[in-house]
C-alpha cells in the first residue's frame, strides 16, 4: 500500500487511528440524537446511489435514527461534495465519496471551491465497484475488444463514448484504453450513470464503461453488449468475459472505491462511532447479499486505510488528468 505519511490525508488519518485505539471511553457520546443527512453527489438510479442506500438502510438501524439520502448531482460530483464541506462538522451530514469526486473530477474541472484532503475526513470504505466495457450493438457491430480496436482504427472520428462526467472513473478508464490502443473516440460527458446509460442505449453514443448492475439489466438484443471487465481477474458473475489484463493491458486493475466521509473537524468520538458501525454494516450478510446481487464487492476499512486508497488514486490518475487538461488547452 502507498505510504501516506507525507500526504495531506495522513495527519488526520493517523490522529483518528490513534483515537480509535484508545478505548471505549472515547465513544461515550449521545450521538446521534436526530436524523442524519447523507449526500450522494450523483443522480438516483446509478451504482453509487444504490450502494449508498443499501448501507444507509442498515446503518440507520444500528444508529437508531433515520438517514435521509439527498442526491446532489452536477459537475462530476463536486456540487454534492461542496455541500458537505460547507456543513457543520457534527456528524449529521455524511458524504458518499470516491476518488473521482474528490480528486480527479476537481482536477479536470479546475474546481477551487474545496480541497478534499483538507476539508473532509474519511470514515471508511464501503464498496469496490468493477467496471465493464460495453457497446451498443445496434450502432457498433463488434463482439470483442480486438474488433472494437480494428473498427475504431478503420473509422476514425466516428465513435463516441459516454462518461458519468469529466474526471469520473469511467472517463479516465476509457482515456487509458484509447491511449493504449491509439484510438480516436469522442468523449461525451453526462450528469451521472443513469443518463449516461440511457444515452448509450438510445444510440447517442457507441460505448462506455459501466457497473455490473447496468450490464445485468440491459444485456441482450440491441441494448448493451459487454466486451471486458476492468479488474485484474474475471468477474465471478460473468466468468466468460475476459479481463482487460488478458487482452494485453498489463497492470490494468481498476475499480471504483466508494467510502464515507464527513466535514473536517468532526469530533473524533463521532468518527469512531461511525467507523465502528459502518464496518459492522459493510461486513453484514444483508449488505453482502444486496451487493452480491449487483456485482459490487463490500469492503470495510479504517479511516487511515481509506485515506491511503484516496492517496493511491491521486497518484495513479495525476498523469492522465494532466495530459487530458493539456489536450483541452491545445
Amino acid at each position: 500500500m502507498h505510504n501516506i505519511l507525507g500526504s495531506p490525508w495522513a495527519a488526520m488519518a493517523l490522529v483518528v487511528g490513534a483515537l480509535l485505539g484508545s478505548g471505549p471511553a472515547l465513544a461515550d457520546t449521545d450521538y446521534p440524537d436526530k436524523a442524519i443527512r447523507w449526500i450522494v453527489p450523483l443522480p438516483p438510479g446509478g451504482g453509487v446511489d444504490f450502494s449508498t442506500r443499501v448501507v444507509a438502510n442498515e446503518l440507520s438501524k444500528r444508529l437508531g435514527q433515520p438517514i435521509v439520502i439527498e442526491n446532489r448531482p452536477g459537475a462530476s460530483g463536486t456540487i454534492g461534495v461542496q455541500a458537505v464541506v460547507r456543513s457543520a462538522p457534527d456528524g449529521y451530514t455524511l458524504l458518499t465519496g470516491n476518488p473521482d469526486m474528490l480528486i480527479s473530477g476537481p482536477l479536470m474541472l479546475g474546481t477551487e471551491n474545496f480541497d478534499a484532503q483538507k476539508d473532509l475526513s474519511p470514515i471508511g470504505l464501503m464498496a469496490r465497484v468493477p467496471f465493464f466495457l460495453v457497446v451498443n450493438p445496434g450502432k457498433l457491430p463488434v463482439s470483442s475488444l480486438a474488433e472494437l480496436v480494428e473498427y475504431a482504427k478503420k473509422n476514425p472520428d466516428r465513435l463516441s463514448y459516454a462518461s458519468f462526467g469529466a474526471g469520473t472513473i469511467n472517463h479516465l478508464l476509457m482515456e487509458l484504453l484509447k491511449q493504449h490502443f491509439d484510438m480516436d473516440i469522442l468523449h461525451v460527458p453526462y450528469k451521472g450513470a443513469a443518463p449516461a446509460v440511457q444515452g448509450l442505449m438510445g444510440g447517442e453514443v457507441d460505448l462506455m464503461f459501466v457497473g455490473f448492475g447496468q450490464v445485468r439489466s440491459n444485456m441482450g438484443g440491441d441494448r448493451m453488449r459487454p466486451l471486458a471487465v476492468s479488474t485484474h481477474d474475471r468477474h465471478p458473475l460473468l466468468p466468460d468475459l475476459p479481463a482487460l489484463r488478458e487482452l494485453g493491458i498489463t497492470g490494468f486493475d481498476m475499480a471504483d472505491s466508494l467510502g464515507v466521509l464527513v466535514p473536517a473537524g468532526t469530533p473524533p468520538a463521532i468518527v469512531q462511532r461511525l467507523n465502528q458501525e459502518l464496518k459492522a454494516v459493510v461486513e453484514s450478510p444483508e449488505v453482502a447479499k444486496a451487493y452480491g446481487d449487483v456485482g459490487t464487492i463490500p469492503v470495510s476499512s479504517t479511516p487511515a486505510e481509506f485515506a491511503a486508497v484516496l492517496q493511491e488514486s491521486a497518484d495513479a490518475w495525476a498523469e492522465i488528468v494532466t495530459e487530458l487538461k493539456q489536450e483541452e488547452q491545445r
